[in-house]
């Protein structure tokens, strides 16, 4: 459900303004950011902060579903 609000709220109203960017400036979506907001143009550097900070949540997720699985017996184990 909140993928459906999501898409119909943000994901289909951005798409068709890109679009629209593209077909005005006769440009691809790239072009067309780099034109508008010249500080979206190196929105890479914005991707490796978010994938590691997305991993460290997944592999904390995991670690605790993990550790929770076990017995107290075994929690002794590993902190001695």
């Amino acid at each position: 459900m909140p993928y459906c609000v999501m898409l119909v709220v943000g994901g289909i109203p951005l798409f068709y303004m890109e679009l629209a960017l593209g077909q005005f400036n006769r440009k691809g979506a790239i072009t067309c950011w780099g034109r508008l907001a010249p500080i979206f143009k190196g929105n890479k550097s914005a991707v490796y902060p978010a994938g590691d900070s997305t991993a460290k949540y997944y592999h904390l997720q995991f670690v605790q579903i993990y550790f929770s699985r076990l017995g107290h017996r075994e929690w002794r184990i590993i902190l001695k």
